[in-house]
């Protein structure tokens, strides 16, 4: 994972202020009760070093929630209409990153924070596919 963030993620100026750490590893099976979803390995292993990334993916700008918003987040942009979704960042611009839990194995994507189910673009089934398409600025083509 410390590979993936030093290839991936621009840290401009202090690193710590990109960065959210440390992360309170308790509070996970607590966020994954709340939200009756298991996160994806790959993705705690994210968080456990992170807690969470304000920057550059690329030429992607990206926000992603520290894992005490993600709770809070996802009831406010996901429940009512998109269940089946994990608010987990957004790139401030209108579209959020999430984790489409319908299926065993769970898929990252983005979508209009404004959309219809339909508006959902896989971006991978693992945590560096899904940061590379933004990296590579490759999303809006549906290739998972």
């Amino acid at each position: 994972m410390e590979k993936l963030i030093q290839k991936y993620f621009q840290k401009q100026g202090d690193y710590e202020n990109h960065f959210n750490f440390p992360v309170d590893i308790d509070k996970f099976k607590s966020v994954e009760e709340e939200l009756c979803f298991k996160f994806p390995v790959d993705y705690i292993e994210f968080l456990k070093i992170t807690n969470g990334f304000e920057g550059f993916v690329g030429e992607s700008y990206c926000q992603f929630n520290w894992l005490e918003e993600i709770v809070q987040n996802t009831e406010g942009y996901c429940k009512e209409f998109f269940p089946w979704a994990i608010h987990i960042g957004g790139n401030g611009g209108g579209e959020m990153y999430v984790i489409n839990k319908r299926k065993e194995k769970s898929t990252y994507g983005i979508m209009p924070c404004i959309a219809d189910e339909e508006d959902f673009i896989p971006l991978g089934n693992e945590f560096e596919e899904f940061i590379k398409r933004l990296y590579m600025n490759d999303f809006w083509s549906k290739k998972s």
